[in-house]
C-alpha cells in the first residue's frame, strides 16, 4: 500500500494533492496527465481519489481540490479534464456532477468527461457487442473475422447471461466491460478507438477488487494481451486446444 507513496514521489506525471485545515490533512484528490494517441498527442488531465474526512465535508474542500486541480490542467495546456469515480460512491458522483455542470457554464476551453465503471444494463447491450466483436475482430488477426460474427448470438444470449459484466462510461458513453464468472474473468474488451487510454487497466483493477484470484483464458498467438497481464501479475499456468479454432489458448491466473 505505502509503495504508492513512493510512486508518486518520482513521477513525472501524476501527483498526489491533500488538503489541510489547521495542519491537518483533511482531504486528498490524485492528478496524471495523460498524453492521448489521438487528438495528435493532446494532453488530459484525469482527476480522481477525490476524498474528504467526514468532519470536513460541506465546506468547500472538495471544491478547492478540484478546482486548483483545474488551474494545474490549464497550466499544462489541457484541453479536456476527466473526472473518475467509482459508481457506489453516490454522494461524490453527486457532487462532482454539480461542480461540472457549474464549471462548464463558467469555463468554455475545457471540455469535461466524467467516467465510471458500473453494472452492465440492458440498455447496454448493443454497445458492448459491438466492443466485442471490433476488438475480437482486431486482436485476432490469426482467426476469420466470420468466426466471431458467427459467435455473436452466443455472446448475447449465453455468456453475457450466466455471468456478471461491468461496463466503463465516459460522458455517457461505453467505451469497455469486463464479465466475471465466479473467480473467472470471461471477458474484458475495450473499444479499439479507446485502446491505450488505460481503461483495460481500470476495468482489471476493479475485477480484481471483486475477486483477488482471478483466472483468464487468452490465445497464445495474442501477445499483446499476454503482455498485458503479465505486468498485470498474471501468470501461465496451463494450456490448451481451443476445438472452435483450432488454435492453442493459454490459461493464465493472478
Amino acid at each position: 500500500m505505502y509503495r504508492i507513496f513512493d510512486h508518486f514521489a518520482t513521477a513525472k506525471d501524476h501527483f498526489l494533492y491533500v488538503a489541510t485545515i489547521d495542519d491537518n490533512v483533511v482531504g486528498t484528490l490524485q492528478l496524471s496527465f495523460i498524453p492521448q494517441f489521438t487528438y495528435n498527442g493532446e494532453i488530459r488531465a484525469n482527476i480522481e481519489g477525490v476524498f474528504v474526512a467526514n468532519h470536513a465535508q460541506g465546506k468547500g474542500v472538495g471544491a478547492t481540490l478540484v478546482e486548483f486541480a483545474i488551474e494545474q490542467s490549464r497550466y499544462q495546456g489541457c484541453k479536456t479534464v476527466q473526472l473518475v469515480s467509482n459508481q457506489v460512491r453516490e454522494r461524490a458522483i453527486s457532487f462532482m456532477s454539480v461542480l461540472v455542470s457549474r464549471k462548464v457554464t463558467t469555463d468554455s476551453n475545457i471540455t469535461w468527461n466524467r467516467s465510471m465503471i458500473r453494472e452492465f444494463s440492458e440498455a447496454d447491450l448493443d454497445s458492448v457487442l459491438k466492443i466485442w466483436l471490433s476488438a475480437s475482430v482486431e486482436a485476432h488477426d490469426f482467426v476469420e473475422p466470420l468466426f466471431w460474427h458467427q459467435r455473436l448470438n452466443d455472446m448475447r444470449d449465453k455468456y453475457l447471461t450466466n455471468s456478471k459484466t461491468f461496463v466503463f462510461e465516459r460522458a455517457g458513453r461505453v467505451l469497455g466491460f469486463y464479465s466475471l464468472k465466479k473467480t473467472n474473468l470471461a471477458a474484458l474488451f475495450v473499444d479499439p478507438q479507446a485502446q491505450g487510454d488505460g481503461i483495460g487497466m481500470r476495468l482489471l483493477t476493479d475485477a480484481k477488487q471483486k475477486s483477488q484470484a482471478l483466472s483468464l483464458s487468452v490465445y497464445k498467438h495474442n501477445c499483446r494481451t499476454i503482455g498485458f497481464y503479465h505486468r498485470c501479475g498474471f501468470s501461465i499456468v496451463d494450456e490448451s486446444l481451443d476445438p472452435h479454432t483450432g488454435h492453442i489458448q493459454l490459461t493464465m491466473s493472478s
